[in-house]
């Protein structure tokens, strides 16, 4: 199942992606810990959160709604507010 407790993963964040990112080594990227990792991930998803989700996320809902024949849109014409940003758990997050 996809969804616990209402959040859907958006991603998340591997050595792989790190080592391509900064074009690092084999042997570099091994250095990174697990908790180093986590520390990476939970740092990612609060810049997300605090920079690019909220002016993605109607965009993108509403166009996927739309798509599908669903209105998003409030009386006043404009997309309801959402809830806050939750930073995903599962990868690392608080």
């Amino acid at each position: 199942m996809d969804c616990e407790d209402g959040f859907f993963p958006i991603t998340s964040v591997h050595r792989l992606d790190i080592k391509e990112a900064l074009h690092l080594t084999d042997e570099q990227v091994a250095r990174l810990t697990d908790d180093m990792m986590r520390d990476i991930a939970r740092k990612m998803a609060d810049d997300y959160c605090e920079q690019l989700f909220w002016d993605h996320l109607p965009i993108i809902a509403a166009y996927v709604a739309q798509r599908e024949g669903i209105d998003l849109k409030n009386d006043a014409g404009t997309t309801a507010p959402v809830a806050p940003c939750h930073t995903n758990t599962e990868h690392g997050g608080d």
